[in-house]
């Protein structure tokens, strides 16, 4: 199962699915441009469908430029790769799209293009993001000119320090200096005046941490102001402070007289004075407030056309005009401000057009479109290129504050009048001598009444003496009192607090007369203080966050702790800010969704549902809200929002409904068949691969369906389900009910259960596991083959687990294994160190050396010899094929280990060995053959052995230098030519071996070594050596490699076994070698990418050789049959030419074809297509250049016939018996024949087995050598 799991594992789907997660674009072309394969997301960038299929179209057709597609290939052509090409393009709908593209060609051994494929990023929102900016900027940086406030820009150091890198001219202005001789300084020396303030503390805050700052700063002399300044700072972006001021000296110094009028005012006695100008005091501060948040509101901005029309605007602006940007854009300035005209400022905003000259006013009326309100502006106009700026500032509220002003001096004469508190006089004995209605209603007393009383006797007794202490302590020391409070008694006798403040009278000459008494009935301030209170603890402690927004202007005056927690702010941090802080941005912006609220608010009163808020540190998440309305006793009409923070229960949802996606995904796409059963055995549902195999299904009992019986099936896993609670399974053999396939399926049924646990139906899941059941017969049949190979053979195969170097368990996979050993597979178990307690110790390093090799490379090793002691006592030496199995992660899982018993022959090779030694030996005492060669005299001398070697009689001493050179070959000759020259030049020494071919027709085979004899100089004066006949050895050698043929073919097969593991880690380098190749190529070392480009073409070769094997192994299987269907064979045959065409086109070739169109058989079209690519490749890789190719096919009773004729090379007679053969290939070698294209002597065979295995057959015809070859083959026709 796991061997067919890895063989249907597809690499190249793999790295598509990894390319498509990446929004990676993947394409493959070929030498003409038309498109051979790509990714789904290389249709997603261009805007098709991911079904359709764009192979077989041209790549140039998507290119927009024509200049810029040129320039691409002409780098392509020139470099082999292009990286991050930036150009645009366009989609199916023709809409402009913009491409980073990474390329690469691919080449054939003789640099030949063969295809190119590379990766597209979609970047056009970086782009049309990045033009954006580039225009925002320049509108930004005109206005930012032409702004009557001053602007500093300044940056963070690297130092820690704030440096000045931007001014505008009206900087130099209100400051009275040319800021740009400071640029490029730090503000402490830019502004030296600012040293000892906390401004710089307060910058560096903004640049690291962001934020906003509004400071004021005012000058007096002589307790008048002399000048005013206002800031606004706050982080453009991190590290980058900007600072905008304005000179307020002006304002400030009206705000001043106003300040100074209204302590003119004259109360109607001092005591009443006192309490106005506490009220006034009140006023003031409230108006304060007011006025310090509308100086803080930006001012408005609007540039017009040289005839006055609006062309553009900013927010402020709009809300000032209570108009869309789409209502004011064209209108005219008369539009809006129709009183221009007539005050003559209209003529004036055309003359700073024509001069240039600014222009600043105030009082400019802005009427609403709704004629509504009117507003009062301060503004500035400068001319902008050929355009009118206009900046204003709204003045409407210090207008209406002057007006109030002037209203409340009126109402102070009268609060005596109208004074909403109890008002009393007394004298110093606590009489009652004069009060107000109010105070007598409070008491339910007439004036009359009141008059006959003293205070005292309205007071309970137990404020009495509280009361004497502060008469005397306050009133009469200081004059008056502070406000204080105690309790009344109304004429009714009901007790109820009041608030009391009081002032001593004096006549002329200071004696003490009254006292006057101001007093306020607190009794529903104090039962709101403690519904207040109590409403207070509950918003304070209530789970869900609360806040209050004052209605006129949307701003926060309220929020309760778990609320300011809720969006992490401080506490007190959110009053006063505007209520789209809190909404996110999401599709619609935070002021979009204040909108769609407030307008459903103010159709129904109320608002709920789920809403996206937004963090202080701009984290997103969910709400649910209830708004409403709500008259609120201190800041008048508010919106009530309470919030309840459901960020984890979207979470939950989303993961239901993904979780539910994926099912329902898996469901629809998985090849498991699904049902599932009620308790009466009824099909309640099925997924598609049930409807496939029986039609629709629901409402159908299943035994009827899948056994076609009247009753509950024979152990039914079902019914066991509903019985017993449990799973259960079972195969079944499926007939389909028209066509008759039998199909095999593995069952399991699963109970389902309701909320209480009570069983209501059954999951029956059917998985397909007929391909499964013939692998395993296949691989059973394979298994017993395999079986009785190894364990006749003297072949040891080790499954290895090892952790480090050590071994966790080493396991005998064949009974060779055992038997070579003597260790029984128990033994090996029960002693994880036996593979290091047996191993001989003359290879106790060898193998430490070989278990750190394969932790290190991970890699096989091959022709690793070990030896090991026997349990009997003997020596065995193995040659060892060791192949580590690495899991998803690279890790050793555990490692194969292949050993060949060598026993015999290293016996043999020690037998020789000894006989070397001997020989030697023999040497020493002068037994062998010697010779010497003196350089000065150029005299050679042989002993009596070299002339029994040579069989040469002595007496003729050692033959002359041209009558030996007949003894070897040309090539021999040169090669001790060499040997001597180097020897004698460097003093080389050599060992070596020869044939020599002795006159008398024998031939021997020699061993010889050379040596050199130096002078004390170091010279070389003589040359030396040795000479055995080893012939005897080299025939035994021979006869040993015929021994080790048939191991050797065992090996073949093993190694063809391993191939298929081998298979999938190799596919997966080489995608992801070519992945980091093209995306990184530019980032890595110069010595990676050579390795990574030699893994490429390694893993290249040795993929055609895998793939060989594999199709040859596969093949060879009687179980494997082609899944055949209708194609059409017409279509095949012009595909395959158009392939090889431009193969053809380079040797100047001609293809002729002659072929019936709708040529439709019966084949699996992938395969025949191998067989077509492999014979028209040989006939263009044989036939000469300028030759001729033909490919016709001929019509007979019941099948087709294919034909591939060339006048090529031919064939003999003895080369056609071979070219169908595994491994038969035939070596040309001739002018305009080798084109480089390695072989192995499969195809013929591959194409071979696939015709036979379609019912066809396949055979060559040649008349002989350099007369051409016509290859022909047979496939069924089908049947219309």
């Amino acid at each position: 199962m796991e061997s067919l799991n890895k063989e249907n594992y597809n690499p190249e789907e793999h790295l598509f699915n990894t390319l498509n997660n990446l929004d990676i674009g993947f394409v493959k072309v070929n030498n003409t441009g038309v498109i051979l394969n790509h990714n789904l997301f290389f249709n997603k960038i261009f805007g098709y469908n991911p079904e359709k299929n764009l192979i077989g179209t041209k790549i140039l057709d998507y290119w927009q430029n024509t200049d810029d597609r040129d320039n691409f290939r002409k780098i392509l052509y020139k470099n082999d790769i292009v990286k991050k090409y930036i150009t645009s393009a366009k989609n199916l709908d023709g809409k402009q799209i913009f491409l980073e593209l990474n390329f690469k060609l691919e080449k054939n051994s003789n640099g030949e293009i063969i295809s190119s494929e590379g990766i597209f990023v979609d970047i056009t929102k970086r782009t049309e993001t990045e033009q954006r900016l580039k225009e925002s900027e320049r509108k930004s940086q005109n206005i930012i000119e032409n702004l009557p406030m001053g602007v500093h820009t300044y940056q963070l150091g690297k130092d820690g320090h704030l440096y000045l890198i931007g001014s505008n001219p009206a900087a130099d202005q209100i400051l009275g200096v040319d800021n740009s001789l400071s640029i490029g300084k730090t503000i402490d020396q830019a502004f030296p005046n600012i040293v000892d303030t906390d401004i710089p503390e307060k910058f560096g805050e903004i640049a690291e941490k962001g934020g906003f700052w509004h400071k004021e700063d005012i000058i007096y002399e002589d307790k008048r102001i002399k000048g005013a300044f206002e800031n606004f700072n706050f982080q453009a972006s991190p590290g980058i402070v900007v600072s905008m001021f304005n000179d307020i000296s002006e304002r400030k110094k009206a705000e001043q007289k106003l300040k100074e009028s209204e302590k003119k005012l004259r109360n109607l006695n001092i005591q009443l004075e006192q309490r106005i100008e506490e009220r006034t005091w009140e006023l003031k501060e409230s108006e304060n407030k007011l006025r310090k948040f509308m100086d803080s509101a930006t001012d408005g901005i609007i540039i017009f056309d040289s005839k006055l029309n609006y062309i553009d605007v900013n927010n402020i602006t709009l809300q000032t005009v209570d108009m869309t940007r789409e209502e004011l854009i064209g209108k005219n300035i008369l539009d809006i401000a129709p009183g221009l005209k007539e005050t003559g400022r209209y003529d004036k905003y055309l003359d700073v057009i024509k001069t240039g000259k600014p222009f600043s006013t105030e009082d400019i009326i802005f009427n609403r479109k709704d004629g509504s309100l009117s507003s009062f502006f301060s503004t500035r106009a400068f001319k902008v290129g050929n355009e009118l700026g206009i900046i204003f500032t709204d003045i409407t509220e210090r207008k209406k504050a002057e007006e109030k002003l002037k209203e409340s001096e009126k109402k102070y004469r009268n609060l005596f009048e109208s004074c909403i508190d109890g008002i009393v006089l007394t004298d110093m004995e606590g009489r009652i001598l004069d009060c107000n209605e109010k105070y007598s209603d409070m008491l339910g007393y007439t004036i009359e009444e009141l008059q006959k009383l003293t205070y005292l006797q309205l007071t309970p007794e137990k404020w009495h003496a509280g009361e004497a202490e502060i008469v005397q302590n306050q009133f009469i020391a200081q004059g008056y009192s502070d406000e204080f409070e105690k309790e009344y008694i109304k004429k009714d006798g009901t007790i109820f607090p009041v608030a009391l403040k009081g002032w001593l009278i004096k006549d002329e000459n200071g004696n003490l007369e009254g006292m006057w008494g101001f007093i306020r009935d607190i009794t529903e301030s104090k039962k709101k203080e403690e519904e207040i209170r109590l409403h207070s603890e509950i918003m304070t402690n209530m789970s869900e966050g609360v806040y209050l927004i004052r209605l006129e202007d949307l701003i926060i005056v309220y929020v309760n702790p778990r609320f300011e927690q809720m969006f992490g702010y401080e506490s007190g941090e959110m009053i006063g800010k505007y209520v789209v802080i809190v909404n996110a941005p999401t599709e619609k912006t935070p002021e979009e969704t204040k909108n769609e609220i407030m307008g459903i608010l103010q159709e129904t009163g109320e608002w709920h549902g789920e809403v996206q808020n937004i963090k202080k540190d701009g984290t997103i998440f969910w709400c649910y809200a209830n708004v409403s309305l709500f008259d609120h006793p201190e800041y008048g009409k508010v919106i009530v929002s309470v919030h309840t923070d459901i960020t984890e229960r979207k979470k939950r949802e989303e993961e239901i409904i993904d979780e539910k996606n994926k099912l329902q995904t898996v469901i629809n796409t998985i090849q498991n068949g699904l049902s599932v059963q009620d308790l009466e055995y009824n099909i309640l549902y099925h997924n598609h691969v049930v409807t496939d195999l029986f039609g629709d299904c629901v409402g159908k009992k299943c035994y009827k369906i899948y056994e076609g019986n009247d009753k509950i099936c024979l152990e039914c896993p079902v019914e066991l389900a509903f019985k017993d609670g449990k799973s259960h399974t079972i195969i079944r053999e499926l007939k389909k009910p028209h066509s008759g396939e039998i199909s095999y399926w593995e069952n399991i049924a699963n109970p389902i259960r309701n909320s209480e646990g009570k069983i209501v139906s059954c999951l029956e899941i059917a998985t397909n596991i007929t391909e499964i059941k013939k692998s395993e017969e296949e691989i059973k049949r394979i298994k017993e083959s395999y079986e009785r190979l190894t364990d006749n053979a003297n072949v040891a195969i080790f499954r290895v687990k090892i952790k480090g170097r050590d071994i966790v368990y080493s396991i005998p996979v064949n009974p060779a294994a055992e038997r070579l050993f003597g260790y029984s597979k128990a033994e090996w178990l029960s002693d994880s160190t036996l593979g290091f307690k047996i191993i001989h110790p003359d290879f106790v390093e060898k193998q430490k050396q070989i278990m750190g090799d394969i932790n290190k490379n991970k890699k096989p090793i091959k022709n690793a010899v070990l030896g090991w002691i026997a349990k009997d006592g003997q020596e065995v030496i193995l040659e060892y094929t060791i192949i580590p199995i690495l899991d998803d992660n690279g890790d050793i899982v555990y490692f194969e280990s292949i050993g060949v018993d060598i026993t015999e022959r290293k016996k043999s090779e020690e037998t020789l060995k000894e006989s070397e030694r001997k020989l030697k030996e023999a040497q020493a005492l002068g037994k062998i053959g010697y010779w010497e060669f003196d350089i000065t005299n150029q005299q050679i001398t042989w002993s009596d052995q070299v002339f029994k070697i040579y069989n040469r009689d002595p007496s003729l001493g050692p033959p002359s230098e041209e009558e030996e050179a007949h003894y070897y070959t040309s090539d021999t000759n040169e090669r001790l030519k060499e040997y001597a020259r180097r020897a004698i030049e460097f003093g080389e020494e050599f060992d070596y071996d020869l044939q020599a071919n002795l006159p008398s027709g024998m031939v021997v085979h020699l061993s010889a070594l050379m040596r050199t004899i130096k002078n004390r100089s170091g010279q070389v004066i003589k040359l030396t050596g040795t000479v055995q006949d080893i012939t005897e050895r080299i025939e035994k050698e021979k006869e040993i490699e015929e021994d080790l043929k048939e191991i050797n073919q065992l090996k073949s097969e093993f190694l063809r076994r391993a191939s298929h593991e081998l298979k999938t880690p190799l596919i997966s380098i080489k995608g992801f070698s070519d992945l980091i190749l093209a995306l990184y190529e530019d980032q890595l070392d110069p010595v990676i990418i050579s390795k990574l480009r030699e893994i490429n073409d390694g893993c290249e070769r040795l993929q055609n050789i895998i793939n060989n094997l594999l199709k040859t192994s596969r093949l060879e299987s009687t179980e494997i049959k082609p899944k055949v269907q209708k194609e059409d064979l017409s279509f095949l045959i012009n595909f395959c030419v158009h392939e090889l065409q431009a193969l053809a086109e380079r040797r100047k070739q001609s293809i002729k074809l002659d072929i019936h169109d709708n040529l439709f058989v019966n084949m699996e079209k992938e395969e025949i297509h191998d067989v077509l690519s492999n014979i028209l490749t040989n006939a263009i890789k044989y036939t000469p250049p300028k030759g001729k190719i033909e490919v016709k096919t001929e019509l007979k009773k019941d099948f087709v016939v294919v034909s591939v004729s060339d006048n090529g090379i031919g064939f003999t007679e003895e080369q056609k018996k071979m070219i169908f053969q595994q491994f038969g290939k035939i070596e040309r070698y001739g002018k305009g024949l080798d084109l480089g294209i390695d072989g192995t002597g499969l195809g013929l065979y591959i194409s071979k087995r696939i015709v036979e295995m379609h019912d066809g057959k396949i055979w060559m015809e040649s008349e002989g050598k350099s007369k051409g070859s016509t290859f022909y083959f047979t496939l069924p026709t089908a049947k219309r």
